[in-house]
């Protein structure tokens, strides 16, 4: 199987009043990124 780059992106609303919330982020985003590309 070839094996190539890809880009993951994920987009927050940035308005006022509108925070990053890392822990969202690592505990909601990254495992469902895992989950979407396996294992490599």
């Amino acid at each position: 199987m070839k094996k190539g780059m890809i880009k993951v992106s994920a987009l927050y609303p940035n308005g006022d009043g509108s925070t990053f919330d890392m822990d969202y982020y690592c505990n909601q985003h990254v495992p469902m990124t895992k989950n979407l590309l396996g294992q490599h």
